[in-house]
């Protein structure tokens, strides 16, 4: 396979044969999803300097790429030497570096930011009773401990109430949880407000590089801000630590992950498939789904109809 310069500076590691899922969705719905055994390779943040890596052959099984580095002017689907290329999103993938401190990690804040996250904690810390109670949690009990929060406050988010999306309950879940946190692959956190729980973080640690898998709060404490207040509240315990490197939001994009980011760059989810029918007509259909959806957000967007459909969906919960 010929590799763009991108793609040849993969992250050396084998790749590994799971089961992922092509989701096909329309706005907040997903509406299928389309089994598929591929090679994964998973990219760290592009500003950690990623080293070759020889990629398997396309033309023998499927390869799926995570947030491989993309320019601005790549195309969706190309084909060459029998391999199908698809580029399933493309988003900014954000980052923060981890080895400063967090004095320095403050400097990296404009003025007026700065001014705004410290009148924000001000404000949480008055109103929560002089204090901002944020526990953390790694060992395997104080882990078993945080879940048993954690899925409580999970259970109340909008996420949750209306797409399933929130902290997982299964036994297989909770069993891989507990296992990362046995190894010390695993730092997790709670924000409390008055002693109540009201948002939580919990992120895998994998070679120095923290994950962010699992972000939720109370929506009946919007008010307060309380991702922002946690968010904050991690890093003052994720930068002293010596086995965290960096902080990865992963894919997607937003005004969350762009506030509290040290670096930031365009990449996307990337499918490399034999070019045969079964996988012609799989991304023909993606891409038509995902250019419809693209169209109906432009006609909410000039209409101004979108904000206001996603705050009733929520009132709705």
């Amino acid at each position: 396979m010929v590799l763009t310069p991108q793609e040849e500076k993969a992250p050396s590691e084998h790749p590994r044969a799971e089961i992922v899922y092509l989701k096909f969705w329309l706005g907040p719905f997903r509406l299928a999803q389309a089994p598929i055994a591929a090679h994964i390779v998973a990219c760290v943040p592009p500003h950690v300097g990623p080293k070759l890596l020889e990629l398997p052959d396309a033309s023998e099984a499927p390869l799926f790429v995570c947030s491989l580095p993309l320019s601005d002017t790549e195309r969706s689907i190309t084909i060459s030497s029998g391999v199908i290329r698809y580029i399933e999103k493309s988003f900014v993938h954000c980052s923060t570096d981890l080895t400063a401190t967090m004095e320095e990690y403050w400097g990296t804040f404009s003025g007026k930011t700065r001014s705004t996250l410290k009148r924000k904690l001000r404000k949480f810390e008055a109103a929560s009773g002089g204090a901002i109670d944020v526990r953390s949690y790694r060992s395997r009990e104080e882990v078993r401990e945080f879940l048993s929060i954690a899925q409580l406050v999970s259970a109340k988010t909008y996420q949750e109430r209306l797409f399933q999306a929130g902290l997982p309950v299964s036994e297989e879940f909770q069993a891989k949880t507990l296992s990362l946190a046995e190894e010390g692959h695993l730092r997790a956190f709670i924000l409390f407000f008055q002693g109540t729980p009201i948002a939580y973080l919990l992120c895998p640690v994998e070679e120095g590089r923290v994950v962010y898998q699992y972000l939720g709060f109370d929506p009946a404490f919007a008010e307060h801000s309380p991702g922002t207040i946690l968010q904050l509240e991690a890093f003052k315990a994720l930068f002293p630590d010596p086995v965290c490197q960096i902080f990865d939001f992963t894919e997607g994009d937003g005004a969350h992950k762009r506030l509290f980011a040290t670096h930031t760059a365009l990449c996307g989810n990337v499918y490399y498939f034999p070019r045969k029918l079964k996988y012609i007509i799989l991304v023909a259909g993606h891409r038509t789904l995902l250019a419809a959806d693209r169209l109906i957000n432009s006609c909410l967007e000039k209409l101004k109809l979108k904000q206001r459909l996603r705050a009733l969906l929520r009132r709705q919960v």
